[in-house]
């Protein structure tokens, strides 16, 4: 596979009137929505220069999907950039990018303006082009009320006076998508993934899922989310239609699948555990799915069931890669027969890593783990991406050169056990280990006691109150379950040591969420901390 891109423009030529979007109130054929893509192609080719990087400064949309294809059939990488983020941070973001052109639509051009506003973006971004997605209405009407920079042309341009009528070719080394992701010193990562390790993702899943145009897909990630990019290329290059749900739908996701007649479903698990909190999984509830995904977090083994029971012709399974390994690299089928007696500290396996891929377990001494043994997961093959953006110290920490030929393997930072079987067991993160009183804490630990005891879909375990910035005690956030606040610590007291009983248990109706779909451990904080 050359151009990831490729696929959806071959199939549209085939499938000029089917659908391949649904979105907005909206169904978008493959030929309408080619042809939007083949527009904005064309103006990054004219306005983009020789820079690789274009962003997309939009959300789920026509234009924002018309935008990542047209991008990269201008043989450029997208780096997705979302409107609803802090502008201080998505700034930042497309100075760090390099981006010489940024796409964007009519509804979010004010934002867009706004955020180029300002002394930091004039200095850096001098030579920006605004390209204005091709089913918009034209920049002369947009001009007032925007920065007189950008209100100026050629600044702003708009899509479609001269399409382009090819895909660029690409090498399997070249940039598709630049993605930042949280990094630990509070500024985001950039990492950028190549289109041979998307590719090597999309040719093993389409193997393994069999994807065809029949099918119709879910689309809840945001764009900043690599999952996106599965759901978008695996549905595409299969000719299927992207079904994306209007913000209300985001509160029903059970309407929205029995009324968009979806066959794949691909979310957190944490909308899983959202819909059952609110009755929506009751057993046969999604008969025409036969395929769920669940990928981002760990995912709970009572909602990996309660979900077999909803979609009960449904293949179900849970997905397993950091950003830095390609949207995901390891699975895990879920058997209602078997893998409950599998599941370990009330989560589901990750189960193994894909073929072409190899994994390691290091233990604290860096030699590899026996099997049972806890220790960070190392992985290797062609979905490794090459590293960091401009940042050679840290992609240096994290990916590591083993073995005597040399080859590249990423920390992941994940603690795992494999068990004799081969299957992986993942039992937390590095980062979660917290010392209280000079003992070290896996707040995992906490969190799974208190999970399995009162039958929670979700516990979070917050290091609190904190004296000279290190923490003296918990606190521990508790959604659904079946036991008083008492319940809790007195179990934890019989369970755990003095140093791990949690002083305080508050029980929250709501689960706070980031824009990934996960559990949002710096709101849920917030919430008990008041900070």
């Amino acid at each position: 596979m050359g151009n990831i891109a490729a696929g959806f423009f071959r199939l549209a030529e085939h499938f000029l009137d089917r659908d391949a979007l649904d979105v907005q109130g909206q169904r978008v054929s493959y030929g309408a929505l080619r042809d939007d893509a083949l527009a904005i192609a064309g103006a990054v080719a004219a306005h983009a220069g020789s820079r690789p990087h274009v962003a997309v400064f939009d959300q789920r949309s026509r234009s924002a999907y018309a935008a990542v294809l047209g991008i990269l059939a201008a043989g450029r990488a997208y780096v997705p950039l979302n409107p609803g983020f802090p502008a201080q941070r998505t700034r930042h973001m497309l100075i760090r990018s390099g981006c010489a052109a940024v796409v964007t639509s009519a509804e979010h051009l004010p934002a867009l303006a706004a955020l180029l506003d300002h002394p930091e973006a004039e200095a850096a971004l001098d030579e920006l082009t605004v390209i204005l997605a091709p089913e918009e209405g034209g920049p002369a009407s947009l001009a007032p009320g925007l920065s007189p920079k950008l209100a100026r042309g050629p600044r702003l341009v708009r899509a479609g006076s001269s399409p382009a009528t090819a895909v660029a070719e690409v090498e399997k080394g070249q940039t598709a998508y630049l993605l930042f992701t949280s990094g630990s010193t509070g500024a985001p990562k950039g990492v950028a993934v190549s289109h041979g390790n998307v590719g090597a993702y999309l040719d093993y899943v389409a193997s393994r899922y069999a994807p065809c145009p029949e099918d119709r897909f879910s689309q809840l990630f945001d764009l900043t989310f690599d999952l996106s990019v599965h759901d978008m290329f695996v549905c595409f290059g299969a000719g299927a239609c992207l079904c994306v749900p209007a913000a209300a739908s985001l509160m029903a996701p059970g309407r929205f699948i029995r009324d968009k007649g979806l066959t794949v479903w691909f979310s957190t698990p944490s909308t899983a555990a959202f819909m059952a909190r609110l009755g929506m999984l009751k057993p046969d509830a999604f008969p025409g799915l036969r395929l769920s995904l669940f990928c981002g977090e760990p995912l709970p083994a009572a909602t990996a069931a309660a979900w077999s029971r909803a979609a009960p012709h449904s293949r179900l399974e849970n997905l397993y890669g950091p950003t830095e390994t390609t949207i995901a690299i390891a699975h895990y089928a879920w058997d209602p027969a078997v893998s409950p007696g599998q599941c370990q500290n009330g989560l589901t396996p990750i189960g193994r890593v894909f073929a072409n891929h190899d994994r390691v377990v290091v233990g604290p001494d860096g030699a590899p783990a026996k099997p049972g043994q806890a220790g960070e997961l190392l992985l290797a093959g062609v979905q490794v991406t090459r590293g960091y953006l401009d940042d050679e110290a840290r992609t240096a920490g994290q990916f590591v050169r083993c073995g005597d030929d040399g080859r590249i393997w990423y920390r992941t930072g994940d603690i795992v056990r494999e068990d004799q079987d081969g299957i992986l067991q993942y039992l937390a993160r590095t980062d979660q280990q917290v010392k209280i009183r000079g003992f070290r804490v896996e707040l995992s630990e906490v969190e799974h006691a208190v999970r399995s005891f009162c039958q929670a879909p979700y516990v979070v375990a917050v290091p609190w109150p904190l004296h000279q910035g290190n923490p003296e005690g918990l606190i521990l956030a508790v959604f659904g379950g079946d036991k008083s606040q008492d319940e809790i610590i007195n179990h934890c007291k019989n369970r755990l040591p003095g140093y791990m009983v949690p002083a305080r248990v508050d029980f929250l109706e709501t689960v706070p969420l980031n824009s990934n779909g996960k559990i949002d451990r710096a709101a849920v904080k917030q919430l008990l901390t008041g900070i």
